[in-house]
This record gives structure tokens, C-alpha cells and sequence, in this order.
């Protein structure tokens, strides 16, 4: 099969995509109402352990959004046919950011619980975080954090109301210039300062990446899932499968890089303060996640794309892009919370299920902006 020829896709008329996307939305609505009663009754069970789930499901979802914004970004500056492809997709992603900025509030209102430095009786007495606290501090945290998701909403906003918009190039290099140092300083605030003893120099940039690459894959997998069967819709998917498949794997190539690079610098350093980061996510239970990442973030996918799985079979590519986010989670999980629980793997069943509730609501918000077929039938131009 050539690069510009069309996949096989089953037909839908425009009454069938309207009724599933129906369902679609009932059934989402239906987990979200269930999963935020369930989230409700282990908020009043144990209010520090939904709050430490709460937090790694939140930095998952809005990366999520977060790196659709970067990834519209990158096209908007590069052009590409795998762009036009996925832009539907990612500016609904990128537009639930609003949405996420209010789910930050439980967090917001309950810092002395996930942050030690937001608690007086940690700060006094302890040289580092009394240096740190002019950064480190409720109010300065609480305004940057406003000021990083205010940020990304607007342009999200921008963005889908100038696609059309030739000179809006050169915005862009703006744009992607103040979501990566946002996003830096975002990873540093939400993750991070979570240690606040430890640092690293990688961690910001590694974060940004990991959103890019979620927000990639998720436009790639509602793109094809949920774009509706016309024949427009086909040619277009066949001129960008094999690009959407090479920019999966370029993305899954450059967070492996950089994670590595982190994890080397700091083993040849070999600085007990900066070590025991990987010490506490290495034991305990904590080892066989971070045995899995490399393989599943990684080894897989990148034997599977530098294959061809998806440059010609979309249900591939579906798969592999369902699979990085699925492993993305554990990730993110394995970078937060070994904070609450250093050198001892403390698995709830609160953790997927408070992220199957985050993640119901933010599909049901991706689901709302679907139009009826006849104006999806052109996605992204």
C-alpha cells in the first residue's frame, strides 16, 4: 500500500455516526456519575489517599490537554498532512482546558495535605525549604499555577478560533515558547516540589515531552475512533497515516532520551541528595514499575512503529497510542506518588478508578463538541 493510499474503513452514514456518538455520550455520563459518587465516599473514607490519586489523575488528564495545545502548536509552525489530520481532535483536547483549571481546586484547597512545604511545622527548622519559601510557598504556587492553566486556555481558544489564519505562524513560535517554559515550570510546582529536597535540571523538559506525546497519541486515537466514516475522511487518513505514525515514534524516541539522559546524569553524579530520588522508586514494589516503563513506554512501541505497524493499518496505530497512554498513567504515577510512600509500593483501588472518573468527564467534554457528520466530514481543514 502506497503512503497516499486509503485504509480500509467501514462506511457510516450520518444517522449512525449521530446515534453513537448518542450513546457514546450516555455511557460516558453514566461512568462519570457513578465514578464521582464512588470518589465522594473514599473522599469521606480517606481524604489524604483520594487526594494523592486525585493529583496523579489530574497531571494525567491535563497533560493530556495540555500537550494537544502543543502539538496543534508544532503544526501550526511545521504544516503537514498529519496535522489536518488530528487538528479536530486536538483543539476539542485542548479546549477542556478550563475545565481542568476548575478540577484543580480540590488541590489548590488542600496543599498542607499533598505538599510539605505548605505546612509550617515542616518549613521551621529546615534550612532548604526556609530558602525555598519566597518560591514555595501557597500563595506564589496558587497564582503560578492560575497563571500556567489561564495561559494554555487562551491559547488553546486562539487557536481554534484562527486555524484558518496565515500570519498566525508566527504567533505560534510565541506560543510553543511559553507552553514549554510553562510547562517546565508547571513539572517543578505540581510534581517536583512534591520532594522538595530533590532536584533536576531534566524533569521539567521530560514532562513537557510526555504531554506532547499523550496529546499526540490521544488525537491520533479520537481521530480514528471517533471521526466520522466518510469517504473525505478516508483519503485523508490515508495521505497522513504514515506521518502520524513516524511522529508517534520521533515523540516516544525523544522521551526516552531524555528520561535516560535524567537517570544517567544523576547515577554518574552519584550526589546521595539527588539519588534517592530513584532509590525510593526502585524498592518496595516500586521496581517493577520502573522496570515496566522502559519496555512498555518504549521497547514496544518503538519496535511496533519503526516497523510500519502503523503507517498502513489504522487499528495498529489505535492500539499503540491507547497503549502509551494507558502506560503514560503509570508513569506519571510512579513519578508522584512514591513521595507519599517512598520505598513501598501502596496500590489503591482509588487510584484507576479516581482516573477512570477524571477521565469520564473529560471525554464527555470531548464528546460534546462533536458536530453532526456532514461538518466533521472534512476533519481539520
Amino acid at each position: 500500500m502506497s503512503a497516499h493510499s486509503a485504509p480500509h474503513i467501514t462506511p457510516q452514514t450520518p444517522e449512525e455516526y449521530a446515534a453513537l456518538v448518542r450513546k457514546l455520550r450516555a455511557a460516558t455520563l453514566v461512568v462519570a456519575i457513578v465514578g464521582t459518587a464512588l470518589c465522594g465516599l473514599a473522599w469521606q473514607a480517606d481524604i489524604d489517599r483520594f487526594l494523592q490519586a486525585y493529583l496523579v489523575a489530574w497531571i494525567f488528564w491535563v497533560g493530556i490537554s495540555a500537550g494537544s495545545l502543543g502539538v496543534l502548536l508544532v503544526h501550526r509552525l511545521t504544516g503537514g498532512v498529519w496535522g489536518v489530520a488530528i487538528s479536530r481532535s486536538a483543539e476539542r483536547a485542548a479546549a477542556i482546558l478550563p475545565l481542568l483549571a476548575v478540577l484543580f481546586i480540590p488541590v489548590v484547597l488542600n496543599l498542607p495535605r499533598l505538599y510539605p512545604w505548605a505546612r509550617p511545622d515542616v518549613v521551621n527548622g529546615d534550612v532548604v525549604l526556609e530558602g525555598k519559601a519566597v518560591y514555595l510557598n501557597p500563595d506564589a504556587f496558587t497564582m503560578r499555577s492560575a497563571g500556567y492553566l489561564i495561559l494554555w486556555s487562551l491559547l488553546a481558544l486562539l487557536l481554534r478560533g484562527v486555524r484558518r489564519w496565515q500570519l498566525f505562524g508566527n504567533v505560534s513560535g510565541l506560543g510553543l515558547a511559553a507552553y514549554f517554559l510553562s510547562g517546565t515550570f508547571a513539572a517543578i510546582d505540581w510534581m517536583m516540589s512534591l520532594e522538595p529536597h530533590w532536584y533536576s535540571s531534566t524533569f521539567g523538559p521530560m514532562f513537557v515531552i510526555g504531554q506532547a506525546l499523550t496529546g499526540l497519541s490521544a488525537g491520533v486515537l479520537g481521530t480514528l475512533l471517533f471521526a466520522p466514516r466518510t469517504r473525505s475522511f478516508t483519503e485523508l487518513l490515508g495521505a497522513a497515516l504514515r506521518d502520524l505514525n513516524n511522529m508517534v515514534l520521533a515523540f516516544v524516541m525523544l522521551w526516552a532520551y531524555i528520561a535516560f539522559t535524567q537517570y544517567l546524569i544523576i547515577y554518574y553524579g552519584n550526589l546521595s541528595e539527588e539519588a534517592v530520588w530513584y532509590v525510593e522508586r526502585t524498592h518496595g514494589g516500586w521496581g517493577w514499575i520502573a522496570l515496566a516503563l522502559p519496555v512498555f513506554h518504549f521497547i514496544v512501541p518503538f519496535l511496533a512503529l519503526v516497523n510500519g505497524a502503523g503507517k498502513f493499518d489504522p487499528r495498529a496505530l489505535a492500539w499503540i497510542t491507547a497503549g502509551i497512554l494507558v502506560i503514560h498513567w503509570f508513569d506519571i504515577y510512579w513519578l508522584v506518588m512514591p513521595a507519599f510512600s517512598p520505598g513501598q509500593l501502596n496500590f489503591s483501588w482509588l487510584d484507576p478508578a479516581v482516573a477512570v472518573t477524571l477521565g469520564a468527564w473529560w471525554l464527555l467534554a470531548w464528546l460534546l463538541q462533536l458536530r453532526p457528520a456532514s461538518d466533521e466530514s472534512a476533519e481539520g481543514k
